[in-house]
């Protein structure tokens, strides 16, 4: 290219410049325009200068030169060239056509180094990306109910913000027992994974992910087999992340495989530890939650009765169900006692869930029993029961039945409790002990409660039950329909002989309604 003074210029000031006239031979440029590309020599073919242009982004560099001359004003368009040595650079050029005085058309292009600043730009958008991909991890985190639902969540968030196919991750859940193994798995039908054997993390001492690649990694298919991932899936894995969480991985590990989509990079392991850190975060909390509900599960289980039931004149049935789908245990309880010619029946629902409400609905269980068989009136019996609940800093709903094992005279008191049921033994027609609001209030408000009794009479083959609010409240639903559909399971519950199945039959049916409802006590 002839130089001249602008050119001298622009050459001075560190931008190419890439001139074609079309009426008049091959594009020419300048000795900067050359560094830029990696290229020798000042003129050639139309696309000579541009060899080293990564091929991604050639053809929109190709689109923006042959339509320059439609397009009003400069075009800018940036593209990374290729090294001979590997290096890369980003190149930012400005394209734009002029018509000369003689009619012909001149496309140039002034082109400058700009790979600082995309490197910075690109820095600060993975940074941006980073922070929103660990919110979405977090956020679903958070989002888990129970320590399974934590641990399906992770796999999930953190599988589709690197970009994996299949991810696992394996973890150890605390029971009665001590605690066993458990993976959740995204990507495969969780079906055809096969059981997890011991885990033992491979890579003792160290914190940090690993990459590895499955075709050339000595042990990897091994330890792909330890996630419980399915042999075909390992044999596809082309690249493979794994993931400790907590250190040495002393709550679980993560494990994604990329099939189709290049190998995971220095990049993906930075994010993959900050993932790392806030799924130790989520699983240590949801396990020290599953450790308190197995504790409260195992108190409750000690404060409940257990033994069978066996009083002359009445059959009776008990069924404690905890909140299914991972729910906390709750303070559901229940107590029959025989007075001597009475049966007295109770159920229970303290507020809240874990150790505390299991701990207050003991103490408030044995202590409306012993007042109870110690002939304490029941109107009595529950004032008192109302002062432990002050006394204790908690609220609770109790329904209390007795009922003359000879006659059939039932006396029912309620304390915010939802009304008993009674189903005809004849035709199974259902009626209820009183209306919603009938009763006293719900224990732990008032510093003294007034508990009238409700007043009605079994016959001989009559079904009564009583139960908790979760067999019958759901989410979104008035209660209202809740008895209503109680109702119709009672009556469509009849045919069965035994009172042990019909029981079942009945929990039965309303859980369908709602897989995932509070605690329920039956009796």
């Amino acid at each position: 290219m002839t130089p001249d003074p602008l050119l001298r210029a622009l050459d001075a000031g560190r931008v190419g410049v890439w001139i074609h006239d079309r009426s008049d031979g091959p594009p020419e440029w300048t000795e900067r325009m050359a560094s830029l590309h990696g290229v020798s020599g000042l003129s050639g073919g139309e696309a000579d200068v541009f060899a080293r242009v990564e091929p991604e982004d050639r053809r929109g560099l190709d689109e923006a030169i042959v339509h320059a001359p439609e397009v009003p004003g400069p075009n800018t368009v940036h593209y990374r060239v290729r090294s001979a040595g590997g290096d890369r650079r980003w190149v930012s050029a400005v394209v734009s056509a002029t018509e000369s005085s003689a009619g012909s058309t001149m496309v140039s292009i002034l082109a400058s180094d700009v790979t600082e600043r995309k490197e910075q730009e690109l820095a600060a958008e993975e940074r941006r990306a980073r922070i929103e991909g660990l919110h979405w991890v977090a956020k679903a985190a958070i989002a888990g109910e129970d320590l399974q639902d934590t641990a399906i969540a992770l796999v999930e968030a953190s599988s589709s913000v690197l970009g994996a196919s299949i991810g696992a991750l394996v973890y150890a859940v605390p029971d009665d027992n001590g605690g066993s193994l458990r993976h959740a798995v995204t990507g495969v039908d969780s079906a055809t994974t096969p059981p997890l054997g011991a885990f033992d993390w491979p890579a003792s001492g160290s914190d940090l992910p690993l990459i590895v690649e499955t075709t050339d990694a000595k042990g990897a298919v091994d330890l792909l087999g330890r996630f419980g991932l399915p042999d075909d899936v390992i044999a596809d894995a082309r690249s493979v992340i794994l993931i400790p969480i907590g250190r040495d991985a002393a709550l679980g590990a993560m494990c994604f495989t990329r099939e189709d989509a290049g190998y995971f990079t220095a990049r993906d392991a930075d994010l993959a530890r900050s993932i790392g850190s806030t799924a130790a975060a989520a699983i240590h909390n949801a396990q020290r939650d599953e450790e308190q509900r197995v504790a409260a599960r195992t108190l409750q289980g000690h404060l409940l009765p257990t033994a069978p039931v066996d009083i002359a004149g009445a059959e009776v049935c008990t069924q404690y169900h905890p909140g299914r789908n991972g729910l906390e245990v709750g303070g559901d309880w229940f107590d029959v006692i025989d007075l001597g010619g009475r049966l007295g029946l109770a159920v229970g629902d303290v507020c809240g869930h874990g150790l505390a409400a299991a701990a207050h609905m003991g103490q408030l269980r044995y202590s409306f029993r012993a007042l109870v068989q110690a002939a304490t009136p029941a109107e009595e019996a529950l004032h008192v029961l109302n002062g432990i609940a002050l006394e204790l800093g908690t609220t609770a709903t109790v329904a209390y039945t007795e009922v003359d094992l000879a006659g059939g005279a039932c006396a029912v008191w309620r304390c915010g409790h939802l009304p008993p049921a009674v189903s005809d033994g004849d035709d199974g027609s259902v009626r209820w002990i009183g209306a919603l609001g009938d009763g006293g209030p719900m224990l732990g408000f008032l510093d003294r409660i007034v508990v009238p009794p409700i007043r009605t009479n079994l016959d001989r083959g009559d079904v009564l039950l009583l139960y908790t609010d979760g067999l019958v409240e759901r989410r979104g639903e008035a209660i209202d329909d809740g008895l209503e559909r109680l109702a119709r399971a009672l009556v469509e519950s009849l045919p069965v002989e035994v009172l042990d199945d019909r029981c079942a039959g009945l929990f039965d049916a309303l859980s369908v309604v709602a897989p995932d409802a509070d605690d329920v006590a039956l009796v």
